[in-house]
């Protein structure tokens, strides 16, 4: 496994997994325990918070991520786990989707969006809440990544410490693609020697307009771009990510 997904939820105990998850919630209305279909799972957070109030299927296609959400889980039987593209996925039905924390920046170009989407419609029900969030793309041209430095302090599973994180961005503004290399040092209470944990992950700044073009090619409907930090105001052209509600179209 991967130094940066074993330590992920060091480097990431800052994130506000609660926040994603209660608007999910918001946004699902049956008033039965629904269906959710969770798309880039990671180590298995926000799978862990949806199923708190609804049965999950996951889909992880990263080996490492599925292996550590595996071990996390173990046991939630509110929780089904399928690695693979979700293509494969053999569900459908679903009272809701969700894909967070930048799954759709990962998707790297248009193709790959519109085909994620399509997939994901197929397997909704009519009028059902599809919910995801997204690096602006519009802002990031004008604003571009820069180099920053952040101190993360931890008390979880992995014990307690603090993680500082380096990231080094490299952006093509022709391309909208992005890379983004992680320097990551992890120090653990009781621990001697530090862990030096490096990741380089690319990802993709999908336009607004070809977002929701794509969203309506695939069968959706009631498109709306909110901000992130300021949820439920709409995005804005300072709105560095915005949250994406859309819905299955009704049939």
């Amino acid at each position: 496994m991967r130094l940066f997904v074993e330590y992920y939820d060091a480097i990431y105990s800052d994130k506000n997994y609660k926040v994603d998850a209660d608007i999910m919630r918001s946004l699902v209305k049956t008033a039965a325990r629904p269906s959710i279909l969770e798309i880039g799972s990671g180590t298995g957070n926000q799978s862990l918070l949806l199923a708190e109030w609804a049965n999950i299927a996951a889909v992880e296609m990263d080996k490492d991520f599925a292996n550590a959400m595996r071990k996390k889980c173990a046991g939630n039987n509110a929780i089904t786990l399928f690695e693979g593209d979700i293509s494969g996925l053999d569900a459908n039905g679903f009272d809701g989707a969700a894909a967070l924390f930048h799954v759709l920046n990962y998707v790297p170009d248009h193709t790959a969006m519109l085909h994620l989407f399509k997939e994901t419609a197929k397997r909704l029900k009519s009028g059902a809440p599809f919910l995801f969030d997204m690096w602006h793309a519009e802002c990031a041209l004008v604003d571009e990544p820069y180099e920053t430095t952040r101190v993360k302090v931890f008390d979880n599973y992995l014990g307690k410490g603090k993680a500082t994180q380096t990231i080094y961005p490299t952006f093509n503004t022709q391309t909208r693609d992005i890379r983004l290399d992680y320097d990551i040092v992890v120090e653990l209470e009781g621990r001697a020697e530090p862990v030096h944990v490096t990741e380089t992950i690319n990802m993709h700044l999908h336009l607004e307009g070809e977002v929701a073009g794509a969203l309506r090619e695939a069968g959706f409907s009631d498109i709306t771009f909110y901000d992130v930090k300021n949820y439920p105001e709409l995005a804005n052209d300072k709105s560095w990510t915005m949250w994406v509600v859309a819905h299955r179209a009704q049939s």
